[in-house]
């Protein structure tokens, strides 16, 4: 009895970068207008020129393929540690990409739309949660140049923390400015250790012992003028014979 071999199976082409920026861009733009339930895979492949079975190879669910989105876009606005010569300038560097990205991009609703959700779909949250782990490692590096031993983890908080409280709670708009105005606020020596906040007047004295008081020098007269005495003294200076 003759065998047949079988023909291998076919995996298809592997997919381009082109295609998968079209799919990225295509979720965060219906995500962005439909919200998260309602944007449907169908869609989404229609709007890229793609098919239900290549997004399937790649991305099992919704929620991976929509943090993967969101990946896409941050990793678009700072791909890369920024390799500059001064840290300040590269920090606001990368919080102005990643307002430009807000200003430009979609990806402003999509945070809120997701975010609102992301309690209820524990998948959701848990791909979003490495999304933010994974890049948070590049504003991290660059906080870490410039807070000179600072919480670099506590700093990132209070930088992204104000960026998104004002776009996706006030709804305001940010800029340049907004990036300048952080790092100046959070780093106004311009990096570095915070200064002291003891007064001029006081940093190049002696700290004195603890439990011991310092005591005033007796101010001497100056050259030229006599002490003054009191009239009493005075009197008693008088011989009694010639009071």
């Amino acid at each position: 009895m003759s065998t047949r071999r079988r023909p291998a199976p076919r995996r298809g082409r592997p997919p381009s970068e082109a295609s998968t920026a079209a799919l990225m861009r295509a979720t965060l733009a219906v995500v962005a207008a439909r919200g998260y339930h309602a944007a449907t895979l169908e869609e989404i492949v229609t709007r890229a020129g793609s098919s239900k079975p290549t997004v399937y190879r790649r991305w099992p669910s919704k929620p991976r393929l929509v943090a993967d989105a969101v990946r896409f876009a941050l990793a678009t606005a700072n791909p890369v540690v920024p390799a500059g010569g001064r840290p300040l300038a590269d920090l606001r560097a990368v919080v102005g990409n990643v307002i430009r990205l807000l200003a430009t991009t979609p990806l402003a609703r999509v945070l809120a739309a997701v975010l609102g959700v992301a309690e209820s779909e524990p998948e959701l949250a848990a791909a979003l949660g490495d999304v933010e782990r994974e890049r948070r490692r590049v504003l991290r590096a660059v906080v870490t140049r410039v807070g000179g031993g600072r919480d670099a983890d506590l700093d990132v908080d209070l930088l992204l923390g104000a960026l998104y409280f004002r776009v996706l709670m006030r709804r305001m708009p940010v800029d340049m400015r907004f990036a300048g105005a952080l790092a100046r606020r959070l780093y106004p020596a311009g990096g570095g250790a915070t200064p002291s906040a003891r007064p001029r007047s006081d940093r190049g004295a002696t700290p004195s012992a603890p439990g011991t008081s310092r005591r005033r020098r007796p101010r001497r007269p100056r050259r030229g003028t006599r002490a003054r005495s009191s009239p009493a003294r005075a009197r008693s200076a008088i011989p009694p014979g010639a009071r």
